[in-house]
C-alpha cells in the first residue's frame, strides 16, 4: 500500500497557486459576482470528485494521512 506523497517543490507550487486562485476570486467577487459564485461551485464539485475517487481508489492513503497526525 502506497500513499501519495508529494516532494516539497510540489509541495509549495500547489501552495502558491491555490493562494493566488483564492486572491483572484476575493478581486473578482464585487465586480463579477456570478462568475466567482461559478467557479466556487466548480471547484468544490472538482475537490468533491476527487475525494471521492480517492477514498473508493485507495482507501488506506486516507488511513495513514490520519496516522500522521
Amino acid at each position: 500500500m502506497e500513499t501519495y506523497g508529494i516532494s516539497p517543490l510540489a509541495f509549495w507550487a500547489a501552495y502558491a497557486a491555490s493562494n493566488l486562485v483564492a486572491i483572484t476570486l476575493i478581486w473578482t467577487a464585487k465586480k463579477h459576482p456570478g462568475f466567482t459564485r461559478a467557479a466556487f461551485f466548480i471547484i468544490f464539485i472538482g475537490a468533491s470528485a476527487v475525494n471521492t475517487y480517492i477514498a473508493i481508489d485507495s482507501p488506506w492513503a486516507r488511513i495513514a494521512a490520519h496516522a500522521l497526525k
